[in-house]
C-alpha cells in the first residue's frame, strides 16, 4: 500500500519559509502577510506593543489575519523609528557682555 502525501509542515501550518511571530511579545500570531503592517500582525498589536499597559493579550484589528504561530517560529524584530527633530533655527554667537554677534 503506498502513503498519501499530507504535504509538508509548512503547507498544513500555511506558513511560508522565513515567517515570524508578530513582534508584540504578547502576540501568538504571524506577522502579517500584507508588508504595510510590518513586524505585525495587525496596527492594534502595533499599537498596543508602543503603549505601556500590561494586557494579558494586544487587542487585534479587523485586518489581522489571526494565523496562530507555531512553537518555535522565531518572533519579529521592532525598532522604533526615531523621530527626526526640526531644527527651530540657529543659535548665534554671544560676545561676553551677552549681545548677539553679527553672523
Amino acid at each position: 500500500e503506498e502513503e498519501e502525501d499530507e504535504g509538508s509542515a509548512d503547507e498544513l501550518l500555511d506558513i511560508g519559509p522565513g515567517e515570524l511571530c508578530c513582534a508584540n511579545p504578547r502576540c501568538m500570531f504571524l506577522i502579517n502577510r500584507q508588508p504595510g503592517f510590518g513586524s505585525f500582525c495587525c496596527n492594534k498589536c502595533k499599537w498596543s506593543h508602543d503603549s505601556p499597559e500590561d494586557e494579558e493579550e494586544p487587542p487585534h484589528g479587523q485586518y489581522c489575519e489571526r494565523r496562530e504561530a507555531p512553537v518555535g517560529v522565531p518572533r519579529a524584530i521592532y525598532e522604533k523609528k526615531k523621530s527626526k527633530k526640526k531644527k527651530r533655527g540657529t543659535k548665534r554667537p554671544v560676545d561676553e557682555s551677552g549681545d548677539e554677534r553679527p553672523p
